[in-house]
């Protein structure tokens, strides 16, 4: 691990750090200009970032209107740096791996043969991390941090599962288990909320992101719609660490398929397909909606409505400025403007009669892996925030 990171305990230094993270090469000027801190102050932080070996010169930028020397512009090191996240549920383990510099490096899923508990989390977490490492020859210090991301309520201090139903957990000490096993630094925290950290550490520079956002998290076999919450431009935990959690209980698939049946009966591409109900995955319903099956348009209709539903509430609750969803629903795109949309706008107008704010609802950039993006913001946030 680069132990150069560490020592920059000047906020002001980190900051610039982040700023040149996000612009990818930005010019002293620029930096001065965002920051409102002198010319030579941010000359003498770059001097001290550029003997640390974190950036480096990346060449001139354009001249101003009246010419002049053009101005020399700055960029974090290649390959110094490299970051992992991970998103566990029951059934798969995501992962990202990141570089230092922003940009999303690799992407990857590990399906375990038995289902995620107690017993093998540790040894498949492990499994999952080194096949990634192995994948790009990169080796322990080259990596400077692991974010691993959860359902359920968690300790990020302590780095503890306090309750996790999908995956059957209850005070996991996973932060001490997993660094006695393996030389590398973790930050645990729950699903929804690294979710909603890829959005605020992913976001374009010249994307002036709203004050307060609401990440929803949907994937098969979780018990709950997970959220998470940046109130004010901070990422809000609450008192114990469980503000965002929707409780009320999400129908499982083969559930829901099954009132299909009931209601449109058996004769459908899907079914034929599967002779049992319970092998169906979401995103071979999404491949038959596509064909038009009618079973599987049933149950793409009811996962939307149920989220739809929580946006609403969410609305009229909080009111945000952009709602944000991730997980395995944002595997096919259409879905938001055929569904989940129309269903939200429907929804909140049936709640909130006299006029109301409808915010902005997009899926995630990072797909079905924005949560395992997100837990790489954790590790960003530890090293660059101020």
């Amino acid at each position: 691990m680069n132990k150069s990171f560490f020592n920059l305990t000047e906020n002001s230094h980190r900051q610039v750090l982040n700023l040149i993270r996000l612009h990818k090469e930005i010019s002293g000027a620029e930096l001065s200009r965002i920051t409102s801190l002198r010319p030579s102050t941010v000359l003498y932080i770059l001097r001290s970032l550029d003997e640390k070996g974190l950036i480096e010169i990346s060449g001139t930028g354009e001249s101003t209107t009246k010419g002049g020397k053009k101005p020399t512009l700055w960029k974090i090191k290649n390959n110094i740096g490299y970051i992992l996240g991970l998103e566990v549920l029951p059934h798969k383990i995501r992962i990202v791996l990141a570089g230092l510099e922003g940009v999303i490096l690799d992407k990857d899923e590990n399906i375990p043969t038995l289902k995620i508990n107690e017993k093998n989390l540790i040894d498949e977490t492990i499994k999952t991390i080194l096949a990634m490492l192995a994948k790009h020859s990169l080796q322990f210090e080259q990596i400077l941090g692991v974010g691993i991301a959860f359902p359920g309520l968690i300790d990020g201090k302590n780095g503890t599962i306090l309750y996790s139903s999908a995956l059957g957990l209850e005070n996991f000490p996973l932060k001490l288990r997993l660094e006695s096993k393996i030389s590398l630094k973790f930050t645990i925290a729950n699903d929804a909320n690294s979710g909603a950290m890829d959005v605020k550490w992913y976001s374009e520079p010249t994307q002036t992101l709203p004050a307060n956002i609401v990440y929803i998290t949907y994937n098969q076999g979780a018990k709950n719609l997970g959220a998470g919450l940046i109130i004010n431009n901070s990422l809000y935990l609450g008192v114990s660490g469980a503000a965002g959690e929707i409780f009320y209980p999400l129908p499982k698939i083969p559930s829901i398929v099954e009132r299909g049946i009931k209601k449109l009966g058996s004769g459908h591409l899907l079914l034929n397909q599967f002779t049992n109900i319970e092998d169906i995955k979401i995103s071979d319903i999404m491949n038959y909606e596509k064909q038009g099956c009618g079973i599987s348009t049933f149950v793409i209709e009811e996962i939307c409505k149920l989220i739809a539903d929580e946006i609403a509430r969410i609305i009229g609750f909080i009111n945000p400025d952009l709602i944000v969803i991730g997980g395995d629903i944002t595997m096919q795109e259409t879905l938001l403007k055929k569904y989940i949309v129309p269903y939200a706008h429907e929804r909140t107008t049936s709640y909130l009669k006299h006029g109301y704010y409808m915010p902005e609802i997009r899926f995630s950039q990072f797909g079905k892996f924005s949560v395992a993006a997100g837990a790489t913001a954790l590790i960003l946030s530890e090293l660059m925030d101020n």
